[in-house]
């Protein structure tokens, strides 16, 4: 069982994919949620998507009922785009921007 220390560590750097994960606002995303999870071996909790663009990848990052997903983003439009993506997909509240 992985020690706090390395858990700690281990969302920092999840986090840290998740935000390069995104790239330029304008881009599609530079990974998918399942190399994300692939690569990190994270198999639930809380996802903290910074940078949701519209709403894309936040939506997939959402594997299974085991994440909890929240996009955050400087711009408002960002912000409504992956809202009414979320609504669309029917999934709002487990992931929500």
């Amino acid at each position: 069982m992985l020690n706090r220390t390395n858990r700690v560590m281990g969302g920092l750097v999840f986090g840290l994919l998740i935000a390069m994960a995104a790239g330029p606002v304008s881009a599609a995303p530079i990974f998918s949620a399942d190399a994300i999870y692939d690569a990190t071996g994270v198999q639930g909790g809380l996802v903290v998507h910074l940078g949701c663009g519209d709403g894309t990848l936040t939506a997939t990052l959402r594997a299974s009922d085991r994440y909890l997903v929240r996009g955050l983003d400087t711009d408002a439009a960002n912000v409504a785009k992956t809202r009414a993506l979320l609504h669309a997909k029917r999934i709002y509240g487990p992931v929500s921007a």
